[in-house]
């Protein structure tokens, strides 16, 4: 369906206003990472701006895989992030406190492989899926248990830990990375290390550029080499190779969802509904519990067009037209102090999503 034709049954469809001040600019959002650590408050996601501070507040064992993770995250491209301190493996609770959280876009947990029980780990990982699929706003980057080889990594994804989402991805083998604490070579997961890498490239770049065929900074290599034919079992069941360059060192070779349908295989595609999910409700926020007047459904999606142009004009929506690449429809009857916006937006040529949001007035 194109989007001329999901939008049609709408009352109005909105256009640009001229005076909209939304502006397309890098997005510049919140990492979290959540792990067991040393020391510091239990559930409340703490703001880290770089690796000696995660060192000062949460401390830096020698078998944990946060300081190394982090470390990777900052060696990438990664400014800030957040630190949520989990109590006996709970996950919930670490979970409850991000929920409260606006500006977070990725989630990591490359600590959950040492609980030590893979149906627990399972259990953690499907809660920080579901939980990205109920905000909506974010997307889990996942670790595979220490030391799979190709074979055991396949029967892994397949047999043991079969989640299909495009809310999250998760990227194989782990890496040798450096930990500047104890000066010494780890093998670490890859999940704080690609979450860097995506941190830059939504700052600059922009979210809707995959971080496939990067170079991973920070990092020595993969733990095993991957073969062309191996790299082939993998990439039909959404994971992400990380290969050996002889002169790049370790790249990426891969930007996939864990998703079994064709239309969200990419990470770009499910990054962007997340982006517009975030990026309107921020920037609508001022006409929520609010009086309501009639023109008011109008004013909001009129400023929701505008970000959409910008986004069209920035390369991050498919369509040669406008027309083609967006549409903004909403009902101009407010119900029970509610009235509703949906957005449709062509994510590829051979795509449309479809974003709907109620407001509630006052």
């Amino acid at each position: 369906m194109g989007v001329a034709e999901a939008i049609a049954h709408w009352l109005r469809t909105a256009t640009t206003s001229a005076d909209s001040v939304l502006r397309w600019r890098g997005e510049h959002t919140l990492t979290a990472f959540l792990g067991t650590c040393e020391k510091g408050p239990f559930n409340s996601p703490t703001l880290v701006q770089d690796a000696s501070q995660f060192e000062i507040t949460f401390g830096w064992s020698s078998d944990s895989l946060m300081g190394p993770s982090i470390a990777g995250f900052f060696a990438n491209g990664g400014t800030e992030c957040l630190v949520v301190r989990l109590e006996d493996w709970d996950v919930t609770a670490a979970l409850d406190a991000l929920d409260r959280v606006d500006d977070v876009s990725l989630v990591c947990a490359p600590d959950l492989v040492r609980c030590g029980d893979l149906s627990l780990l399972n259990n953690l990982q499907v809660s920080i899926v579901l939980a990205c699929e109920l905000a909506q706003d974010r997307f889990a980057l996942l670790d595979c248990p220490a030391g799979l080889t190709v074979t055991q990594m396949k029967e892994w994804r397949q047999n043991v830990w079969g989640v299909d989402t495009a809310r999250a991805a998760l990227y194989y083998p782990w890496l040798h990375a450096e930990d500047p604490v104890y000066g010494r070579t780890v093998t670490v997961p890859p999940s704080g290390h690609v979450a860097g890498v995506m941190a830059r490239f939504d700052a600059t770049l922009g979210f809707h550029h995959g971080p496939g065929n990067e170079t991973v900074r920070g990092a020595y290599g993969p733990e095993l080499s991957l073969t062309a034919m191996e790299m082939q079992h993998l990439f039909p069941i959404g994971i992400n190779p990380i290969i050996r360059s002889p002169s790049r060192g370790p790249v990426l070779w891969g930007a996939r969802t864990l998703s079994s349908d064709p239309g969200w295989r990419f990470i770009r595609r499910a990054r962007l509904l997340a982006y517009l999910t975030r990026t309107i409700r921020r920037e609508t926020s001022g006409f929520v519990l609010q009086r309501v007047e009639s023109a008011t459904p109008g004013r909001v999606a009129s400023e929701v067009a505008g970000l959409l142009e910008m986004l069209w004009r920035g390369g991050a929506l498919a369509g040669e037209t406008a027309q083609e690449a967006y549409a903004v429809g909403y009902s101009d009857d407010v119900v029970d102090s509610e009235f509703q916006l949906l957005c449709v937006v062509g994510v590829d040529p051979e795509l449309t999503a479809q974003l709907r949001i109620r407001y509630v007035t006052e």
